[in-house]
């Protein structure tokens, strides 16, 4: 069975309604206010021919825009853009990832369940962006063999609290907490699948944070 869907979601610490009914038309254009950096505007019209979860390169203050203005060098930007792993039931999904994410401090960037998708991005960044969302191509989900997300914890606390998360959520362990001397001395991670078979990763690089 899927997850509840929250009656709101936020948007950079802003209220963001969305629909509880997945099968209701996307709300009006120039309706629910995202974040482009720092400025606040309205997402616009989606260009003619493009699906919902579409890229759309020329296409202004999407869902996918980030704080870019044609000025920033190569060398300023992250490694990774973004991060899209699919889904087949979005409420149920959606509970697993913004009860993990929310243990790593990590703020949720938009929220629509019409299409359906969402996406989450670190404190202060817009780039690289996590998104899940249902397959571009309509076909069902099916979960890669040797594929994972890897999320950077602050904490080895954090580590244990995020892992047990994903297990009180559905998801299914493929190692649990503790140190991986084989990677350095301090790697200490957790590993786990989230409820479509996708595999993640929660890791702290740092040593045992003194009490």
């Amino acid at each position: 069975m899927g997850g509840q869907l929250p009656p709101r979601c936020l948007l950079n610490s802003e209220p963001f309604g969305i629909q509880s009914d997945v099968a209701k038309p996307p709300a009006p254009p120039n309706t629910p206010l995202q974040r482009s950096g720092h400025k606040k505007v309205h997402a616009p019209d989606r260009p003619a021919g493009t699906k919902p979860n579409g890229y759309a390169p020329n296409a202004p203050h999407s869902r996918l825009t980030g704080p870019f203005d044609g000025t920033t060098s190569i060398q300023e930007l992250p490694l990774l853009s973004h991060i899209s792993v699919g889904i087949s039931d979005f409420a149920r999904a959606y509970a697993f990832y913004a009860d993990v994410l929310g243990a790593l401090k990590v703020e949720p960037r938009f929220c629509e369940p019409e299409v359906p998708w969402a996406g989450w991005q670190s404190p202060g960044a817009t780039r690289p962006l996590f998104v899940i969302g249902r397959p571009y191509n309509g076909q069902p989900h099916v979960a890669g063999n040797g594929q994972m997300v890897a999320f950077s914890a602050q904490t080895r606390e954090i580590v244990r609290l995020a892992y047990a998360k994903a297990m009180s959520h559905g998801g299914t362990c493929e190692g649990p907490p503790g140190l991986r001397p084989e990677y350095h001395e301090n790697y200490y991670g957790a590993y786990f699948r989230d409820p479509d078979g996708n595999k993640i990763c929660v890791v702290c690089h740092l040593p045992e944070a003194e009490g």
